[in-house]
């Protein structure tokens, strides 16, 4: 790989630096690497925000990092949140977000995060900044004009560091390495990154996901760095990532996350309600996952970034056999049982506190069901009362509350 080996050995050889190297274990043992920093007087590091995060798991919050002082994120979206819990760790440090590819050989973008009182009104996920030395970072339409203030568009990169393409690969080299329509000139490139962003009043550019991200479920069109940011916020969630995956033919929104050490001795089914109830606040119906699979690490490629493709399966995660019981259901809630198993197109539901969720139902279908309660009961809930309670046990007890 080229870039730890010209960004991370190479540079600070060539400046002077000592270098020191984690084990496998240093890194994946929570509060060894903070740990390991400490004792070797670690000054500057340059890692994924994946690699920060497991940086700042597992120490108390006496412990600190006074000699760490510079401190270079690269190679996903770095969350605000992150940032303020590493600057607790490490009082005297300066974190700075970069954004580059391996297509532009390096960096190529940059923002210097402010101090914290500047940072509490900024956005959650951390803006990709302003080109480096004799770099643009350009955001074009899909009509080839540069996008206005708050336009979403393309990023595109400027730079005479980019790569002359891919070997082997001329369609694809033709695709993504543009000549500069502004110039026309044959040897002013850019550089297609497949990032969605917007400029920023001030000028720089903000992330907001790559173009695959921005998918279509139910009809809806959806942002899933929107649904990934907005999780970050839930005082629940230390680390999330949201994908769109089939299930029973249908394509349903999945969100992924390990628990916060407040959180990590709640039930599933608890933790997972107290994060719907929040996302509900904070977003669209059609933007709540209907899908939630909590993890204790993420899967972390050799780069230090997540690994959507080890992600597990949710067929697998939420429809596994379990062996519980089922307590006798009330009259109320033997109804609704038949009305869930008609809806999803199941006939396999285990107990009255099973998720309508977790077990296949999306928004378009909890309309459908509450159509459905309404009729059978002559009710007249809206499909937010029930969002709210979204298992058999809690929609009976509305039905009942609203009987007496």
């Amino acid at each position: 790989g080229h870039d730890p080996l010209q960004r991370d050995i190479f540079t600070p050889l060539f400046f002077g630096a000592r270098l020191y190297i984690p084990t496998d274990e240093d890194i994946r043992t929570p509060g060894k690497l903070a740990h390991w920093m400490q004792e070797n007087e670690v000054s500057i590091f340059c890692m994924t925000p994946a690699l920060g995060q497991l940086l700042t798991t597992g120490v108390d919050a006496q412990f600190q990092l006074p000699s760490l002082r510079l401190a270079f994120f690269v190679g996903d979206y770095l969350i605000k949140r992150d940032v303020n819990i590493l600057k607790h760790l490490a009082p005297n440090v300066t974190v700075v977000n970069m954004y580059g590819s391996t297509e532009t050989q390096r960096s190529v973008g940059y923002i210097e995060i402010p101090p914290a009182e500047k940072l509490a009104n900024a956005k959650e996920i951390i803006p990709a900044g302003k080109g480096m030395k004799d770099v643009d970072l350009l955001l074009l339409n899909a009509s080839g004009k540069q996008a206005g203030i708050s336009e979403l568009a393309e990023i595109y990169v400027r730079s005479h560091c980019l790569a002359k393409g891919y070997l082997g690969l001329a369609d694809k080299t033709s695709e993504k390495f543009l000549v500069n329509p502004f110039t026309n000139d044959p040897s002013d490139r850019l550089y297609r990154t497949g990032d969605l962003g917007r400029y920023t009043p001030d000028g720089l550019v903000q992330c907001y996901g790559r173009i695959e991200d921005q998918v279509r479920v139910e009809g809806y069109r959806i942002e899933l760095g929107e649904i990934n940011a907005t999780l970050s916020l839930a005082n629940m969630i230390k680390e999330s990532v949201t994908s769109v995956r089939t299930l029973q033919g249908k394509r349903v929104i999945v969100s992924y996350f390990i628990p916060t050490e407040a959180y990590k001795a709640a039930k599933k089914g608890q933790l997972v309600g107290l994060i719907r109830e929040f996302l509900s606040v904070m977003l669209a119906h059609y933007m709540i996952p209907s899908a939630y699979i909590m993890l204790s690490r993420m899967p972390l490629t050799a780069n230090g970034k997540i690994d959507h493709g080890a992600l597990p399966s949710p067929a697998v995660s939420i429809f596994r056999k379990t062996q519980s019981v089922p307590r006798l259901l009330t009259s109320t809630e033997d109804k609704i049982f038949v009305l869930w198993a008609q809806t999803i197109g199941v006939d396999t539901l285990k107990t009255h506190d099973d998720n309508f969720f977790d077990v296949g139902g999306h928004v378009t279908l909890m309309e459908r069901l509450a159509w459905e309660i309404n009729t059978m009961f002559a009710t007249s809930f809206s499909t937010d009362v029930l969002f709210r309670t979204p298992t058999i046990c809690g929609m009976a007890n509305v039905v009942d509350a609203k009987s007496l």
